[in-house]
């Protein structure tokens, strides 16, 4: 394939490059479905598109498949960042905090996003309200959490009765900070966690909370569609 010209391929916004090849071989196409034939696939993104699946497939059982980008585990290229929680405006969430996880300050926002990265509790995260020093936040239990991602924690514990509209995300810190300052509300910075310890936690809780994870680089949308006629 990679001898014949690439059917698209251009640059996405934020500069990560793409080549899109049709394998037009059917031989090729039956050996590659025999090689994936049984075996389980990790949704690593999109929770909503996942929902949305399962829904239209139950409406209309006999409808073409999804489409689906494919990317092995251990590709060294591939990426996951944390998507950090801004609540506003902050409202008791802070005391629930200071209630149930012990709190420690740190010297600026890069000192606290190497602690939260650095502390050995996979549920530890940052606190940033504005007005006050930011702090490193470890959960004093984990009981009925067993994902190992402090986004379950958070989702369990302390936003669980959050508004939806309420919450913003962003996978920079100093976005979340900022926005935290703008709206009045305070900054979860979470822990970042790699593809091996996601793979864990989907093995252990199934689903996890919506917004658990970001892969990059993404795909360009827009390079194939699925006509979604009925058959």
């Amino acid at each position: 394939m990679r001898r014949t010209r690439a059917a698209a391929e251009g640059r996405s916004p934020d500069g990560s490059r793409f080549r899109l090849w049709l394998v037009k071989d059917t031989a090729l196409q039956r050996r590659l479905e025999r090689a994936f034939a049984g075996k389980p696939l990790l949704i690593a993104d999109g929770h909503h598109r996942f929902e949305v699946a399962r829904a239209y497939f139950r409406r209309r059982p006999a409808a073409r498949g999804l489409l689906a980008y494919l990317c092995a585990e251990q590709d060294p290229g591939l990426l996951v960042l944390p998507t950090h929680r801004v609540i506003f405006p902050a409202g008791r969430l802070v005391r629930r905090a200071q209630d149930a996880c012990r709190l420690s300050p740190r010297r600026g926002l890069r000192s606290l996003v190497k602690a939260v990265a650095e502390h050995p509790s996979p549920y530890a995260f940052g606190l940033f309200e504005p007005g006050r020093w930011p702090m490193l936040a470890v959960p004093k239990s984990s009981r009925g959490v067993r994902s190992g991602l402090c986004v379950e924690w958070l989702a369990k514990r302390l936003t669980a009765r959050v508004d939806p509209q309420r919450i913003a995300y962003t996978h920079d810190a100093a976005e979340a900070v900022r926005l935290a300052r703008e709206r009045g509300g305070v900054a979860l910075l979470v822990k970042p966690a790699g593809v091996a310890r996601i793979r864990r936690a989907v093995d252990r809780v199934g689903l996890l909370p919506q917004k658990s994870t970001y892969f990059h680089p993404k795909v360009a949308s827009g390079l194939v569609f699925n006509p979604l006629e009925e058959p």
